[in-house]
């Protein structure tokens, strides 16, 4: 097994170098061990020896045996060309490191293929005028299983210098690059972006791109070497033919430090998954890539078991209802995130900590795909769209609201106890016809005048005293508010002491209860007036020889002007009241025109977040900008208010009293309860909230407060419940919300498959939260189109792990080739003890079991290798 269980990752590689051994290496004292020193000082972890027109067979392997376990050796040779003119064309052939049992016979090979040999150099004219011919020779390398690179660029000896005036030589040069090259070596990072600004789309192709030591030993050597993402192997190599941009990288720092992310650096789990159940993890520690990991394996080895158990490890917020992950036993899980400070943190059982990730279990896109509400809630979260305030807060000035509406309307239609309704203006205008008649048939025109002048007294008598008892109420409430108000000047005072000239005046308020004890005594005068007044009326009338019992007359009277009065004021009342009530119906109807107005707003916040999300967030590089769009690039996101008269009806059938609806030969008794309430959109909507005439009760156009009104139309419910159905948050968001309008090339939710539907939303996803933190996803093939998968996940992939840790449990082997994931996972299960093995693409255990375990496997490394030319 693979002793780089992490899988591909970046390190220093030199793939031309020079030993004594060259015919042009100015110091050929220096011994093998040094070489190896100083290529451990230069933190070197794979180095091809390339002397001129020569393999040290003796000294390669030497040098292996000094570097076990620290230095990747690679045999290789370093020609000269007849191509170039003046300045011919180098270039290199690299062979595997498993080749050193057989390197004398590939040398044997190439020096008397070539005429290599000593007798053929020195026939030649000796070293310096050897050369070889450039397709014979790379044809032979690859024949013997190696690797050819050239020089290139403003490297000395490149292959620039072939001449290539004419359309006739520019294609020969094409077809020598295209038939055999598989790298070119350049001199730094300028050359690297002209060839790929200029030369790869002129040649169609894409080749590696690698600087090199060039190393003769000389103090004027300059010390440059490529990162390069792989095994230090030559299976390591080859993927850089698979993948010559993503695992090749020309600069002085690691490409690793080019952005920092958290990512998870450990799984260890051992002993029992499920108490009680036989499977277990056997002493299971996983040291996880920073980049794509790929979790594969037959069914029921444990792919999702060991990805629920990370999830289980953390601190969740996710409510998670599947008992079989409930029943995961977490005692023994334990998890190490390596965060962007280079610190480690752990979490387990006994110390759950909570990070910031994205993990998607098996199945979990699908499920809200399947759902359009719960996915249009969850692309309207991603978008950052919440409601600012919670529906039951919003509700509750509403509710007072309707409270007050619904007390006036229950005070209107109470009765007295004849069954009377006796809040009404008619009933009051017919107790003020009666008592005034009563009023009118015991006084005489003699009388007249002194009972209209007795009502009048009497009138004003009880309206002084009614005056004089609140003032002696205010008065007290005055007094008792000055004490308690000085009390707490008194305290603060103190509170306060260390901060002079910050003190509080006490209140005086015997100013205002002197004039209140001032009026009150005038209204006490008046009233003694009145009294004194009705006393001489009565002693008038005695004067005058009234025979009526004048007491009698005048407490009759008293009695009747009383209720009389009391009718009168009633009616006040009444008027009063139904103002208040037509008031706060008018209030009641301005509140949708809030809700219209916020509806309008939180339209335009998500198209507008949408845009922001298009355009990116600040600090975005060019590069992150461009993987968002590649995320977003089939997605187009509008925002509608959506009513929804279905549900709308269905929840009003369920208030009115139904049987006021019973079915006819010609309409159901649904549909004439949509004939009376008259809603048919959401224009109808705004205009029903808004209290406009546009229902039918008893073929008139009439509100929806009439409706309410008529207390047969409801039974256990009331038109309070109707109300709130109407204009509380809390129900109307069931039937009227802002959705987010989706297309995804081209095509509406209703008009994608469960599949292409899950696509956009994982895109939605990613694009909302593209960088720093991992993303876990067990076996997206489950959940996504299978198109998309192929086409658009796997570039993505590709793109995103540089910013964040991706893992992934699947069986498609699309996901795991062709998006070159740096380390593959493979569960085992023997006798329900479930272990892993782990390594990268080019570890040849890993590709067998690639190709085993994922149906298509093979093909896709075929089609990889295929896709740039690869050259056996």
């Amino acid at each position: 097994m693979s002793e780089f269980l992490r899988g591909s990752e970046w390190r220093r590689w030199d793939l031309h170098y020079h030993t004594p051994s060259s015919f042009d290496v100015s110091n050929n004292a220096i011994s093998n061990e040094k070489i190896i020193e100083s290529l451990i000082n230069r933190e070197i972890s794979l180095v091809a020896i390339t002397d001129h027109h020569v393999i040290d067979v003796s000294r390669i392997a030497e040098l292996t045996e000094l570097s076990v376990g620290r230095i990747t050796i690679l045999p290789g040779i370093e020609f000269r060309s007849e191509l170039g003119g003046n300045a011919s064309v180098h270039f290199i052939g690299i062979f595997p490191e498993s080749l050193l049992p057989q390197l004398n016979d590939v040398w044997t090979t190439l020096a008397g293929q070539l005429e290599l040999t000593t007798s053929h150099i020195s026939q030649n004219g000796g070293d310096e005028a050897v050369y070889v011919d450039f397709k014979e020779a790379a044809d032979l390398i690859h024949k013997l299983g190696g690797v050819v690179t050239v020089h290139a660029g403003t490297k000395s000896n490149s292959i620039e210098n072939i001449k290539h005036a004419t359309s006739y030589q520019r294609q020969i040069k094409v077809d020598l690059i295209q038939s055999y090259v598989d790298i070119f070596e350049t001199s730094g990072q300028a050359d690297a972006i002209d060839y790929r600004n200029i030369v790869f789309p002129n040649i169609d192709m894409i080749l590696p791109l690698i600087t090199c030591s060039d190393s003769h030993h000389r103090p004027t050597d300059i010390d440059r070497f490529t990162w390069i993402k792989a095994d230090p192997t030559f299976e390591g190599l080859k993927q850089i033919i698979c993948e010559p941009e993503e695992r090749v990288c020309i600069q002085d720092n690691s490409p690793d430090d080019d952005f920092s992310k958290l990512y998870i650096k450990n799984i260890n789990a051992n002993g029992e998954i499920f108490s009680g159940e036989a499977v277990n993890f056997n002493s299971v520690s996983l040291d996880l890539n920073k980049n794509l990991v790929a979790l594969i394996g037959g069914r029921g080895t444990g792919k999702s078991l060991i990805l629920d158990s990370l999830l289980k490890s953390f601190e969740n917020s996710k409510v998670i209802t599947d008992e079989r992950y409930n029943n995961i036993n977490s005692d023994n899980i334990t998890t190490t995130i390596r965060k962007t400070d280079g610190t480690d943190l752990i979490s387990s059982i006994w110390n759950r900590q909570a990070i910031s990730y994205l993990h998607v279990r098996q199945g979990e896109i699908k499920e809200i795909a399947q759902n359009p509400d719960i996915l249009s809630s969850k692309i309207k979260e991603l978008l950052g769209f919440y409601s600012d305030i919670d529906s039951s807060e919003k509700d509750f000035g509403t509710r007072k609201l309707f409270d007050k509406i619904s007390e006036y309307r229950q005070w209107f239609l109470q009765k007295n106890d004849s069954g009377t309704l006796c809040n009404t203006e008619e009933y009051c205008d017919n107790g003020i016809k009666y008592y005034s008649n009563l009023i009118s048939n015991i006084t005489s025109k003699q009388t007249t005048t002194a009972v209209d002048k007795y009502k009048k007294n009497q009138q004003l008598l009880t309206k002084d005293t009614n005056q004089i008892n609140a003032i002696n109420e205010k008065i007290l409430e005055i007094q008792s508010f000055q004490v308690s108000l000085n009390s707490f000047i008194v305290g603060l005072n103190t509170y306060y002491t260390s901060m002079p000239g910050n003190e509080l005046q006490t209140w005086e308020f015997s100013k205002i209860t002197q004039q209140l004890g001032q009026l009150k005594q005038t209204l006490e005068t008046r009233k003694q007036t009145s009294v004194k007044s009705n006393e001489q009326i009565k002693a008038n009338l005695l004067q005058a020889g009234i025979n009526q019992d004048i007491s009698t007359l005048l407490e009759k009277v008293n009695e009747h002007q009383k209720s009389l009065g009391w009718f009168e004021n009633h009616k006040s009342t009444i008027i009063q009241n139904r103002k208040d009530l037509e008031e706060n119906i008018k209030q009641k109807n301005k509140i949708f025109d809030m809700v219209k107005e916020s509806l309008e707003r939180n339209k335009a916040q998500i198209e507008a977040a949408y845009c922001t999300l298009q355009k990116g967030k600040e600090g975005w590089t060019p590069d992150q900008r461009d993987l968002v769009n590649l995320i977003l690039e089939d997605i187009e996101i509008k925002a509608d208010i959506d009513f929804n008269t279905t549900k709308f009806y269905d929840g009003i059938w369920k208030i009115i009293n139904g049987t006021k609806f019973r079915d006819s030969s010609e309409f159901s008794g649904v549909e004439k309860m949509k004939k009376m309430i008259g809603v048919n959109s959401l224009k109808d909507f705004y205009s029903l909230c808004r209290g406009e005439a546009i229902c039918i009760l008893n073929a008139m156009e009439t509100t929806i407060d009439n409706i309410c009104s008529q207390k047969d139309y409801f039974n256990s419910y009331t038109e309070y419940n109707l109300y709130e159905y109407i204009y509380l948050e809390k129900y109307y968001k069931e039937y009227l919300q802002v959705i987010p309008r989706l297309t995804y090339k081209g095509k509406p939710p209703e008009k994608l498959s469960v599949g292409q539907r899950g696509t956009f939303y994982l895109c939605l996803r990613l694009a909302t939260d593209p960088f720093g933190s991992p993303f876990v996803f067990d076996q997206p093939e489950d959940d996504l189109d299978n198109e998309f998968i192929t086409d658009t996940l796997v570039p993505i992939f590709k793109e995103i792990k540089k910013y964040r840790q991706v893992i992934i449990a699947t069986h498609n082997a699309n996901l795991v080739v062709n998006a070159d994931a740096e380390q593959v996972i493979v569960a085992h299960n023997s006798e329900e003890t479930i272990t892993f093995t782990s390594g990268s693409l080019e570890n040849s255990t890993i590709k067998k079991d690639v190709c085993r375990i994922l149906e298509g496997g093979q093909a896709a490394f075929m089609n990889r290798e295929n896709k740039y030319g690869f050259k056996e």
